[in-house]
């Protein structure tokens, strides 16, 4: 079963206690997918039709401005239109990427939906330090508009990758990163 407790213990294995990324593929059930799928939806638009501030961040082309939050605010989708379709209407052809941090607070189903798919890591590796928070990345951008960057220490990052299309994650050893911050700050 897709991460059930022996799942978890081969993702630990095959990411040496999650110090090596590792990508799983087909690692989400139809259902699930259309689950989070459906969860996303609501995140994005009750970020919209509550106007959350806190966590969000919206890039156009690269970049990011508190205009881009205004036209998201101003845009609210209709009740019958798709996130795709009402993206395509704001965002024309342009890249873009709304980023929300702990959007498992925005709807209760995502915040369901994320603790029974982690519920035999927590049983099998205890719960994380930091615990556990679910940031929503959206959009049809190339790279991601933060760059390169190290997340905190103690956190250990799981992409969901829901689609459509492809999304590619690279990674840079932290000896490679740190040697090159290290030479742009000096």
């Amino acid at each position: 079963d897709k991460f059930s407790n022996e799942w978890w213990r081969n993702f630990n294995v095959k990411t040496k206690n999650f110090a090596k990324q590792k990508i799983f593929t087909d690692s989400l059930s139809n259902e699930i997918l259309d689950k989070l799928k459906q969860a996303v939806d609501r995140v994005i638009r009750n970020i919209i039709n509550y106007k959350i501030i806190e966590g969000l961040r919206v890039s156009i082309d690269g970049k990011f401005s508190p205009n881009n939050l205004q036209l998201i605010y101003n845009n609210v989708p209709s009740n019958h239109e798709s996130i795709e379709d009402w993206c395509k209407t704001i965002f024309h052809q342009k890249k873009f990427a709304i980023i929300q941090n702990g959007c498992q607070h925005l709807d209760l189903e995502l915040k369901k939906n994320i603790a029974i798919l982690f519920a035999p890591l927590i049983e099998n590796f205890g719960i994380p330090p930091q615990g556990l928070e679910v940031t929503l990345f959206f959009g049809n951008y190339g790279y991601t508009p933060l760059g390169f960057h190290r997340d905190p220490e103690g956190n250990k990052v799981t992409h969901l990758h829901l689609g459509p299309g492809r999304k590619d994650i690279y990674t840079i050893p932290p000896k490679v990163y740190e040697e090159e911050l290290s030479a742009i700050t000096h």
